[in-house]
């Protein structure tokens, strides 16, 4: 997520991580390490390129899970640096009246927040209360967050209305949802939410968004 730390004698050097819209995290370590040895002890480039090649190598592997990583990637191949840019404010919106539902939120609470992201949860920050009281404040906290990640696999009424406010407002919206969940997906995309069937992909892009 952050990249990485190349250290020499001198000085400490940041390595960035570059973004992709697919994120396949098996096996990525391994591909950074390969790459990186490969370049420095075998090809004899300094550590630095050699971690800044294995880096977007990685990225490559990320996107497309394609071994052998070719000698040079191709044109097509299109990521960005990701620039740290301290902790955005993400507003998870989901379900959370079934116990699979509070599990999803669970969860996707500690993903967000592994990532360096802060999250406000209305199951966590607000609760339940009466209505006047959980609207005002989940608006309120829509009004001031930096994205949505919106878990809409149950198409909750709630949820849905939260991406719209969301959308009104010009915030960018991350969802997921699911792999039989293509369908109905018109309005959201539609009106530039960033959909996702894959949930490790939707927990990276919400964070760099």
């Amino acid at each position: 997520m952050q990249g990485a730390q190349v250290f020499t004698a001198n000085r400490v050097d940041r390595i960035p991580a570059f973004q992709t819209r697919d994120v396949f995290l098996v096996g990525s370590g391994d591909v950074f390490s390969a790459i990186f040895a490969y370049a420095w002890m075998h090809d004899g480039q300094d550590p630095v390129s050699a971690a800044q090649l294995a880096s977007r190598a990685t990225a490559f592997y990320c996107q497309t899970r394609a071994l052998p990583i070719p000698t040079s990637l191709p044109s097509s191949f299109q990521s960005r640096e990701v620039v740290p840019s301290g902790s955005p404010l993400i507003y998870l919106a989901g379900p959370f009246f079934a116990p699979h539902q509070l599990s999803a939120i669970e969860e996707t609470r500690v993903h967000l927040l592994q990532q360096g992201a802060k999250v406000f949860s209305p199951y966590h920050d607000v609760g339940l209360g009466a209505p006047s009281f959980v609207a005002d404040a989940d608006l309120e906290a829509l009004q001031r967050c930096d994205a949505v990640f919106a878990l809409l696999g149950d198409y909750d009424p709630g949820t849905v209305f939260e991406v719209s406010f969301a959308r009104a407002l010009g915030k960018p919206v991350v969802a997921v949802l699911g792999p039989t969940g293509s369908e109905n997906t018109t309005m959201f995309v539609g009106s530039g939410c960033e959909v996702f069937d894959d949930y490790v992909s939707a927990i990276y892009n919400a964070v760099w968004v």
